[in-house]
């Protein structure tokens, strides 16, 4: 139902539940709660039994970034019905942020594979395994395991991306152009 909201955003939900009708005291209700403050969404029924609202970006505005939790409740006096659920995460928009501030706009999956190859990368100038000043030790992690984890990153930011092209309305997989032309 709803899978991103941008922060400061004005975001639109229409849903069609039948057997749910407003002219038979039937409510729909839109709760949203997470890493910020959350709100409750009351959506109203058109004429063709669909119902729709809108979460203006006033509301939008004063949300947390992270993962938000949502369900949507069919209400009619004390008969509540949970219709549906899940989960969405609320972004920063780059319109609240200032032209000065750097934005690091990588997803903590590509993140923590470019500290795996930071680490690897400095590994392949210096490499000691462990050492010990005074009383003090330090063991790295070894190379074997690092790139076993740079493996499971990697998987894991190819597909982030893949679900953000088919968000997009992309290919699953990555388009590789190509031209051949007789010699």
């Amino acid at each position: 139902m709803l899978r991103e909201i941008t922060i400061g955003e004005e975001v639109s939900l229409t849903r069609a539940a039948a057997g749910y009708m407003q002219a038979d005291g039937w409510q729909l209700k839109f709760y949203a709660r997470g890493q910020g403050k959350g709100f409750t969404l009351e959506l109203g029924q058109t004429e063709s039994g669909v119902w729709s609202g809108v979460i203006t970006s006033a509301v939008t505005s004063e949300m947390s970034e992270g993962v938000y939790y949502w369900q949507l409740w069919a209400e009619n006096g004390s008969v509540k019905h949970q219709l549906a659920s899940g989960r969405f995460p609320a972004r920063t928009g780059l319109q609240t942020i200032a032209e000065t501030v750097t934005v690091d706009g990588r997803t903590q999956n590509e993140r923590i594979l470019d500290a795996i190859n930071a680490t690897l990368e400095g590994r392949a100038v210096k490499d000691v395994a462990q050492y010990q000043i005074g009383n003090r030790a330090l063991t790295k992690i070894p190379v074997t395991e690092l790139l076993n984890l740079k493996k499971h990153y990697g998987a894991l930011v190819a597909r982030d991306r893949r679900r953000g092209r088919m968000r997009a309305g992309g290919s699953y997989f990555k388009s590789i152009l190509t031209s051949f032309e007789r010699p």
